[in-house]
Order: C-alpha cells, then sequence, then structure tokens
C-alpha cells in the first residue's frame, strides 16, 4: 500500500508518501505562497519525483485540524477531491493527534511521564492544545488516550485545566508552539516536565498513522471527512456580531 498524506494546518504544511510504515518522501513547498497557491502543485513534484502516479496510491491521509481555516479547508478539500476522483479511501488524522504521536515516536527513554500534552500555535496569544495518556505500547501507533481537549485558549487557562487531570504526574509536551512558552509550561507543570522542542513535519507522521489506522479499524468515503476547527470561523462571528448589532438597533 502507497499512502498519500497532505498537511495544511500548519504555515509550513507538508505532503508525504508512505509504503508500509516507512517514509519513501517528504515534500515542503514555498512557504512564502499560501497552501492554495501551492496545491496541487507540491502533491504532483513529490509523484514525479518519485515516478509515482496517483494509480500507485491506495490510501489519502490528511490532517484534519485545528488549523488555518482557509489552509485547513484548502487541504480537505483537495484530499477528497483526489479521494474520489481516484475512487480510494481517505482517512482523517487531527493536527492535536498528530503532535502527540511525534511525541510518542520521540520519548525520551528516561522520561517516567505518564502523559503527553500537545501544544499548537493558534495565535492571537492562544494555543490549540489537548492532553492524552501515554498508550502501554510505543512504536506501534496504538491510538492515543484523550484526556483533555481539543481546545483552545489562553496558555494559563490550558494549564489549569491539564493541572486538574495530571495532579502531579510528569507531562511531555510537544508542538509548534512549545519554544516560545517553555518557561511557563515548565514553571506551571513541574520540573518533571518535559520538552519535545523540535517541530516535526505532520505530513509523514499523519501517512504512517494513517496506514496504521487504516489496516485496524478501515478508511472511509471522501465525504465522510470532518474537519476539526476548536475556534469558530471568523466569518461566523463576524456575522453573529453584525446581527446582534442589528437586533439591538431594531430594539
Amino acid at each position: 500500500m502507497i499512502t498519500l498524506a497532505l498537511d495544511t494546518t500548519t504555515s509550513t504544511g507538508s505532503v508525504a508518501l508512505v509504503h508500509a510504515g516507512e517514509l519513501l518522501d517528504c515534500f515542503v513547498g514555498d512557504q512564502e505562497r499560501t497552501h492554495g497557491e501551492r496545491l496541487p502543485g507540491d502533491i504532483l513534484t513529490l509523484l514525479k519525483r518519485n515516478s509515482i502516479t496517483f494509480s500507485d496510491i491506495e490510501l489519502y491521509a490528511v490532517c484534519s485540524g485545528p488549523g488555518s481555516f482557509t489552509g485547513l479547508r484548502v487541504g480537505l478539500a483537495t484530499i477528497q477531491a483526489l479521494s474520489f476522483a481516484n475512487e480510494k479511501p481517505v482517512i482523517a488524522i487531527p493536527a492535536l493527534e498528530a503532535y502527540g504521536y511525534a511525541v510518542m515516536a520521540s520519548w525520551p527513554q528516561e522520561s517516567g511521564a505518564k502523559f503527553i500534552g500537545t501544544w499548537m500555535n493558534a495565535h492571537r496569544g492562544e494555543v490549540f492544545a489537548a492532553l492524552y495518556e501515554k498508550p502501554t505500547i510505543l512504536g506501534s501507533w496504538p491510538s492515543l488516550i484523550e484526556v483533555v481537549g481539543p481546545l483552545v485558549g489562553k496558555t494559563n487557562e490550558i494549564v489549569d485545566l491539564w493541572l486538574d487531570a495530571v495532579g502531579d504526574e510528569a507531562v511531555v509536551v510537544g508542538g509548534d508552539a512549545v519554544v516560545s512558552s517553555e518557561e511557563i509550561l515548565k514553571k506551571a507543570l513541574g520540573v518533571g516536565t518535559q520538552l519535545i522542542k523540535e517541530i516535526p513535519l505532520l505530513a509523514p507522521i499523519v501517512g504512517k498513522v494513517g496506514e496504521a489506522h487504516s489496516s485496524t479499524y478501515g478508511a472511509g468515503k471522501p465525504h465522510g471527512i470532518r474537519p476539526v476547527y476548536v475556534r469558530r470561523p471568523d466569518a461566523e462571528i463576524a456575522r453573529e456580531k453584525r446581527l446582534k448589532k442589528r437586533r439591538i438597533s431594531v430594539s
């Protein structure tokens, strides 16, 4: 099975080819361009340099959010279109889970931590976050056990929720917002907290996990894929505010 995986939830983004749990190749396009401008060109470039055609792809995997609303929609629509046109199944892996699997794959050997925290930049002074319990088996992509989240909020608000769940247990935290929150996380969660500062590309992880989960639980049809927003879209919030102003002016 060859899996084509795509991430557009992060500004970097990536597209990857995975076969039998191994990464064949990964491509990151021009980060100065939007995902809408980069696709489907990035996918075509990756396929061409590996001499692979769409007929060789058996599974599509996509990072389903949270993240940039526009980037997320572009990525999902691209993979749904490819899945539909080529009549191949598709599986979605949330971005916070993908970061959780990245933490699991690089789990510190000396760590006695019981929990995995994922910490993703949501901009506006906020983070997307989720807390998971470490699976018993490492290295084989078992399903993460969700404890708190996914959610969006200020750093201190989320840490308080985590503390209620973990008590005195240590946490290993990874994600693209870890470096900017390092002091806050260590101070709030305690000295036993370990941070994974390396920011992984998500497409290879989404491809590997998607392939493993597909073989165990199966994959679905393109219309069944749903985005994970966590935060409401700006357009929806703005529309609600306009309606509220109209009701006030009428009354």
